[in-house]
């Protein structure tokens, strides 16, 4: 019983970002990292992972209690790859990758039949909001600290942050100011009629880039979504993405899933199945060789 409900766990949500613990088995279990701001992109990368083989674990104990397989495990034409491909439903985007493998887990493991998922920020542009937890009388499930409502959770995606915005400084290192506008372009006023100040920003280069992470949800996780507005996955930036792996065949790398904590085999699946969709091939146990020996055969036949 304790394992099903750390699975239900693991389902609807991923890590709260400064509550991760180590995932070096060798140290201490209780060693707590410093908060999320603060850590190293190294850090952060041991969160992510740990975070990772949480879900591919959860997703691998619900296939075994349902007797079928993960997705990882089972033969997929590219039909269906591209049918199920995770996607930004705001934006049209595919997600890739590690991010793309944790999507598809986690439409596994609560069984989503669209592969379509926004920020809460794109949902609440299009007028939705996000649902409450609910118990299997319909009752809302209320927060044990603070006694109020829950929402339902998301899940986490990494990205690389490579510039941000700054305050502008002047010459005396004070901030730079300017009028606030309202939406309709006229200045806004302050309570005394004056105009409202705002800081200027100006964007600046991360050197080294940022690790960060977003919470995407499901399109199902929301109230009054306009389904009428979401895109459609964008297959031609896809393809352009194929096209350029055909072109240039030793540009394949083999993720490192094996820096997860995997088992070899399922760190291999894995690996093999990001490089199926990259390529925009049936998916099989190949080896990461065997893709790259094709797309340069498929080359070599073309010129």
């Amino acid at each position: 019983m304790a394992k099903k409900k750390e699975e239900n766990n693991v389902k609807d949500t991923l890590f709260n970002k400064n509550e991760m613990v180590s995932s070096d088995h060798t140290a201490d279990p209780k060693l707590i990292l410093p908060q999320w701001d603060e850590r190293t992109n190294a850090e952060k990368a041991q969160s992510i992972a740990s975070y990772t083989k949480q879900i591919i674990g959860a997703t691998i104990n619900k296939a075994k209690e349902e007797n079928t397989q993960a997705f990882w495990n089972k033969p997929m034409s590219l039909e269906e790859i591209d049918k199920s491909m995770p996607y930004n439903a705001s934006t049209g985007m595919a997600y890739n990758n590690e991010n793309a493998l944790i999507l598809r887990a986690v439409s596994q493991l609560n069984g989503y039949e669209k592969p379509e998922f926004l920020t809460m920020k794109q949902a609440n542009l299009l007028g939705a909001t996000l649902k409450k937890e609910i118990d299997a009388k319909g009752n809302t499930i209320p927060n044990e600290r603070t006694g109020k409502d829950t929402f339902v959770r998301g899940v986490k995606i990494s990205y690389l942050k490579t510039d941000e915005y700054v305050e502008k400084k002047d010459d005396k290192g004070q901030t730079v100011m300017k009028n606030a506008f309202t939406k309709d372009g006229k200045i806004k006023l302050d309570e005394y009629g004056q105009p409202e100040q705002v800081p200027v920003k100006v964007r600046i280069a991360l050197n080294p880039p940022i690790l960060e992470t977003t919470t995407l949800y499901h399109v199902s996780q929301f109230d009054n979504l306009d389904q009428s507005k979401l895109k459609p996955l964008n297959m031609e930036k896809i393809n352009e993405r194929r096209e350029y792996f055909k072109q240039n065949p030793d540009k394949i790398k083999s993720p490192k899933i094996n820096e997860y904590g995997m088992t070899p085999n399922v760190a291999r699946a894995l690996s093999n199945f990001i490089q199926a969709e990259a390529v925009g091939k049936n998916y099989q146990a190949y080896q990461h060789k065997e893709f790259v020996r094709e797309a340069k055969k498929e080359t070599s036949l073309q010129r």
